[in-house]
């Protein structure tokens, strides 16, 4: 964490911790995958330009345009949606200090129409592996 190598974020915070509860398995996933490391260590053997290398593959095979950044919001449209959060814990998951900045990201009439012009294969494709990504990261 940025804490623990004294450095702060680009808006000067340097406790940039994010919520991971959502699906159920991911937190006991990625704690899996730290144990036995260093706090320090990274918990991806890749670098950052690596990683967005391999996301854009990704967003390629699935026939998906998608930003990086999209998963900010659509983490917070999803929350709105489903009700799982209230604005002010969907606010401090997303780092916002103006409910504005809520009010502009949080749509989750946007997550639908955007789900909705997936082709179904795709669609499908992306259902079964949510399901299968516990067996997969085990």
């Amino acid at each position: 964490a940025p804490e623990d190598r004294f450095e702060r974020s680009k808006t000067g915070i340097s406790d940039d911790t994010i919520v991971l509860d959502r699906p159920d398995w991911l937190g006991p996933a990625l704690m899996e995958l730290k144990r036995g490391r260093s706090k320090l260590s990274p918990l991806f053997n890749f670098d950052l330009a690596s990683g967005i290398k391999l996301w854009d593959i990704a967003c390629h095979k699935l026939r998906v345009k998608a930003h990086r950044y999209q998963l900010r919001h659509a983490g917070a449209s999803s929350d709105m949606l489903a009700r799982r959060r209230t604005v002010g814990e969907i606010m401090a998951r997303g780092r916002w200090a103006a409910l504005k900045s809520v009010r502009r990201y949080a749509k989750g009439g946007s997550v639908q129409k955007v789900a909705e012009r997936l082709a179904l294969g795709i669609r499908l494709f992306c259902q079964q592996m949510e399901r299968d990504l516990p067996r997969i990261l085990k």
